[in-house]
């Protein structure tokens, strides 16, 4: 008995591998039956082999008794001999039924461990769904947070951004309420799909449940086929029936009054459903209509008093709140009654769970009554019996408490959808008054802007006018400049003849140079051969005229020289004068073109920056818009993978249908085996049976069996227990983390909606600040104004009085400067006289010491000489002074024409900056008229946006409206759908589970029948193993049947042999 108790080990070990391979590779029934017929295989080989060295050791004996019986008995050996061999037989028959019953056993456990296993695998699955519902759930709630705080981020910028203009702010705020109405659309979508995953979250619950419940009900099968298979005497089926009958009898009365409970329930919470759902589209059909006759009046109110300010708006506003209120009033109470109705169907369904609980406990009662009265056999299988029904009850109770979570959700959608309508109400009210405040501030706009507008105009007017009064002044200016230049050409030309007179005597110095040294080289010449002592004197003398005359040269040049500079520096000191005053009035212009064309320019910075504020806007839009779409887009992945979910499960199913064809294909092959096998171990060894030793192994079998199937049953109680106990337990969890987590949504939404009041409220104080700052911001623009024109008027004057000045400075300098001009010319001319004097009496003086020197020698020659030199000196002096006159008129002719170039072009340039600037005022009055155009343009264009604005409201009420209505289509379409493909999924799984239970028990009353089969064959071969022993023990032994004996056990083991070959190749073939 010790090698059945390992092999039973190993195949316990076999098959926990085989269950802990994963969920699609098993099959649900009959898979462990390849490693079960490998395993009895490798049993039946060993036990051949034991039972080979268990005949040798009964051989042994049997010789050795065989001694005993020939001492005590007179007996012949041979039949001593036969005698142990058919007891080693018998022995070797009792070992084969032992081994078979602890099969059977190890079977029995390693299919309970393999649907434990699975059981546990379906828990774990369903565990880890849950999770991964949770994590989505905790995503959602964590893109909600991140979403409100987005909102708040962008409504604190928006309240930060609230001084740059009403126009833009008015625009803002719609922009933002549309962006609210979709982030509310958003959540409202959110807390569905949470809604949807707890459904989801629920139906997967449900459907483990079911297939843990499938579980157990093929353990049930299991154990009643066992039970049906224990069951041998009709007897204990006729003691059973009585209490059968009673217990169904009181089972039906159960099931009836339950069904008749649920049915009042049903019909109960059926009226006061369609009763709620009654009074909630009428409240619904009243709200609506009470809003659309309110958004009529106030936009009819609104277009009448575009132009004026109507109070009526006023008062129907407050109305419109009146009744908003009621509506608010009516929905709370509605909220408490459903409230009511919900806690007494708590009620209800509680007193029904109650007391549904104490019936079974009843029933337990009862069981166990009846367990102490009837018998064990009995006893076990009425406890099956009961306990199938008792599980019934639980689920039928189970599918109760379904119900009741069902009724609680709709319930909580029921809340939640009269939540979202109070929401919708409070925003409507919110927009009505936002679009009265809207009215009453695009009046009080229009009008500052008309004010505006009409400054504008008349700035631009005075603007204009002061234009032409500083051309009139300019003009007057260039006369002046005139004049002024005039006086310049006459000083310029009196400094050119100066210049002129100075480079002529620069000219007759030198040409006297030239001709002095010319006749002192024919004088030395002509006297080189007269005396030595000449030419020395002459030399000498030749070096005083020459150092004479460069003194009074460079005198005269020094002289004329500073007189040039003089002239130079006064003429340059009225031209930067004359500049610097050109340079002050062109900035003073600048300045005052400057000053006039800040405001328009700062201007020209707001609508610039009011662009780019609104190209930001629409950059946070498209932003918004992009996350929407990332949304849409993941729960759209989401549904796909929820759709590759079932795709997946339809496969897994069938892929279960194929495994189980080819699990039944083997079993039938297993099972043709298995017959073969027994009717030849059966043929062969029916002349070896005897009845004690079958009356022993089934007593044997019987205790076993009783010990091991109660053994089972309890622990299959105990397991099923402990499971039921944590699956609610984990059930309970979740519902009070669910309604934990829905409570702390409701508050924080609560607080959401606190937050956005605030927010409202600030946003209208912000909104009179805004008021109270235009107002004052143009009375400062008038005051600037007065006052800019008081300072334009006072520079005005100013500037004319220093024009009239500087007038008359620049008529006294040129009159005094001319008279000094003119004194210095007169000086010049007699100093100039004087030098040409004493120049002639030193020419004279020198001319009569040479005579004197050169009488002695050549007084007739010099006298002759000296005649003609005297002549040639006068003609070259009367030449010179003609020649210096010449140049002195050539030079201060060219001197005025430089003057009067340079004058004439100071005057053009002059003349072209006056032009340009003239140029500039001109085409700052066509920017000043364009400005005005665009203003205007601007104006119509401000009107047509307005209409464009309500146009564009309407429209996208209508696309909000067409927007909600595909959201609800496709929502609906896609609940339809799926509670469509659920209906075909559960459909598929009941009938893929009725017909497995269906082949499982076609399969069981095959292997009955087999079994029946096997007890008649045993029962007729036991007929024949008696008669054969009368006939045996009546005759005496002889050679032929020794021999007839030597021949079935070669044939037994030659087909023992091909029986181990047989075995061994499937198995070859599956490795």
């Amino acid at each position: 008995m010790d090698s059945p108790g390992g092999h039973s080990i190993t195949s316990r070990q076999h098959t926990r591998q085989l269950f802990t391979q994963p969920f699609e590779r098993r099959a649900l029934f009959w898979h462990p039956l390849e490693s079960l017929g490998d395993s009895m295989a490798s049993r039946r080989r060993s036990s051949a082999r034991k039972s080979q060295s268990q005949s040798d050791r009964d051989a042994d004996a049997t010789t050795a008794s065989s001694g005993t019986l020939a001492k005590g008995v007179s007996a012949s050996p041979e039949i001593a001999f036969r005698m142990c061999k058919k007891i080693a037989q018998l022995t070797k028959v009792i070992y084969y039924l032992n081994t078979k019953i602890e099969d059977h056993n190890v079977e029995i456990q390693s299919q309970a461990e393999a649907y434990e296993d699975e059981i546990n695998d379906v828990i774990k699955d369903g565990q880890s769904q849950l999770e991964r519902l949770v994590r989505k759930q905790e995503e959602c709630e964590h893109r909600l947070i991140a979403q409100e705080e987005f909102i708040k981020v962008e409504s604190f910028a928006f309240h930060s951004n609230a001084g740059n203009s009403t126009k833009l702010l008015w625009e803002k705020i719609g922009e933002k309420d549309a962006q609210l109405e979709e982030l509310s659309k958003e959540k409202v979508a959110l807390q569905e799909f949470i809604e949807e995953s707890n459904r989801d979250r629920e139906v997967l619950e449900s459907t483990f449940q079911q297939k843990i419940n499938g579980m157990s009900r093929s353990l049930e099968v299991l154990g009643e086929a066992e039970a049906n298979r224990d069951v041998q005497e009709a007897s204990h089926q006729e003691r059973l029936e009585g209490t059968v009958r009673d217990h169904k009898k009181a089972i039906e009365d159960i099931r009836r009054q339950a069904a008749i409970d649920i049915e009042e329930v049903r019909a109960e919470y059926s009226k006061k459903i369609k009763s709620m759902n009654d009074e909630r589209a009428r409240s619904d059909e009243t709200m609506k209509e009470s809003l659309a006759v309110a958004r009529k009046k106030v936009y009819s109110r609104y277009r009448i008093g575009m132009k004026y300010c109507d109070p009526l708006i006023e008062d129907d506003a407050r109305v419109a709140e009146c009744k908003l209120q009621q509506l608010q009033e009516e929905l709370d109470k509605q909220k408490q009654e459903s409230q009511a109705a919900y806690e007494n169907l708590e009620k209800r369904m509680t007193q029904a769970y109650e007391e549904e609980s104490a019936k079974v406990a009843q029933l337990k009662e009862t069981v166990a009554a009846m367990e102490v009265d009837v018998e064990m056999y009995g006893l076990r299988a009425q406890a099956v019996i009961v306990g199938a029904e008792i599980k019934r009850i639980e689920l039928k109770m189970k599918l109760r408490l379904e119900e009741f979570d069902a009724v609680s959700s709709l319930l909580t959608s029921t809340t939640t959808i009269l939540s979202l309508r109070e929401k919708e109400l409070e925003a409507a009210v919110d927009r009505q008054n936002t679009a009265e405040y809207n009215c009453a501030e695009m009046k009080l706009e229009l009008e500052l802007l008309s004010d505006e507008h009409k400054s504008l105009k008349a700035s631009h007017s005075e603007t204009l006018e002061q234009l032409k009064a500083v051309k009139a002044e300019l003009e007057n200016n260039v006369s002046d400049l005139e004049s002024a230049v005039e006086t310049i050409r006459m000083l310029t030309n009196q400094v050119d003849l100066a210049q002129k007179r100075q480079d002529d005597l620069r000219e007759l110095c030198e040409a006297k140079d030239k001709q002095l040294y010319a006749q002192i080289e024919k004088m030395e010449a002509a006297n080189e051969k007269a005396a030595h002592d000449l030419r020395v004197a002459l030399a000498n003398l030749k070096e005083e005229l020459e150092a004479a005359h460069r003194q009074h040269l460079a005198q005269e040049l020094q002289k004329l020289g500073a007189v040039h500079e003089e002239i130079l520096n006064d003429r340059d000191k009225r031209i930067t004068a004359l500049q610097h005053q050109l340079q002050e009035e062109v900035k003073n212009f600048q300045k005052k073109l400057r000053e006039e064309l800040e405001p328009i320019m700062r201007e020209k910075a707001d609508l610039q920056f009011h662009i780019e504020n609104l190209l930001e806007e629409k950059s946070m839009l498209d932003s918004s818009l992009r996350i929407t779409q990332a949304n849409l887009e993941e729960k759209i992945v989401e549904i796909a993978e929820y759709l590759g979910q079932i795709q997946t499960q339809s496969v897994t199913i069938r892929d279960l249908e194929v495994d189980k064809a080819d699990l039944f294909q083997k079993m039938v092959h297993v099972d043709e085996q298995v017959r073969g096998e027994l009717l030849e171990k059966f043929e062969r060894e029916k002349e070896r049976l005897i009845d004690a030793m079958e009356m022993k192994a089934s007593v044997t079998l019987g205790v076993l069996r009783d010990e091991l199937n109660n053994h089972w049953s309890k622990e299959l109680s105990v397991a099923l227990v402990a499971k039921e106990g944590e699956y609610q337990s984990q059930r309970r969890k979740l519902e009070e983390e669910h309604a934990a987590a829905i409570e702390a949504l409701n508050k924080e939404l609560e607080k959401k909606d606190i937050g956005l009041a605030t927010m409202q409220y600030e946003k209208n104080a912000a909104l009179t600040q805004i008021q109270y700052l235009t107002q004052a911001h143009a009375a400062q623009m008038q005051s600037v104004m007065a006052e800019g024109k008081k300072t334009l008027e006072e520079k005005r004057q100013s500037w004319e009085a220093e024009a009239q000045a500087r007038d008359t400075q620049l008529k006294v300098q040129s009159t005094i400067a001319l008279a000094s001009l003119e004194k210095k010319h007169q000086a010049a001319r007699e100093e100039m006289e004087v030098n040409q004097k004493k120049q002639l009496d030193e020419l004279r003086n020198f001319h009569n010491m040479s005579g004197l020197a050169a009488k002695k020698e050549a007084e007739t020659q010099r006298l002759n000489e000296i005649n003609k030199l005297k002549a040639q000196h006068e003609e070259e002096i009367a030449k010179l002074m003609e020649d210096h006159k010449n140049e002195m008129e050539a030079e201060t002719e060219a001197a005025n024409g430089r003057h009067a170039e340079e004058i004439s072009n100071i005057s053009e340039a002059y003349e072209h900056t006056i032009k340009v600037k003239e140029d500039r005022i001109s085409e700052l009055l066509h920017e000043v008229e364009i400005y005005v155009a665009k203003e205007k343009a601007l104006d119509i264009r401000v009107h047509e946006c307005e209409y464009d604005i309500e146009q564009l409201k309407d429209q996208i009420k209508s696309k909000n409206e067409d927007i909600a209505r595909i959201k609800n289509e496709a929502a609906q379409d896609l609940k339809d759908l799926e509670s469509d493909l659920l209906e075909q999924q559960k459909d598929d799984i009941d009938r893929l589970n009725e017909e497995h239970l269906e082949e499982s028990q076609r399969m069981l009353r095959d292997f009955e029948n087999a079994q029946a089969f096997l007890k008649k064959q045993i029962a007729n071969h036991i007929k024949s193993i008696e008669d054969a022993e009368v006939r045996y023990i009546n005759r005496e032994p002889r050679a032929v049947d020794l021999q007839r004996i030597e021949e079935l056990e070669e044939d037994i083991k030659r087909r023992k042999r091909k029986i181990a070959q047989l075995m061994v190749t499937p198995l070859v073939e599956r490795l």
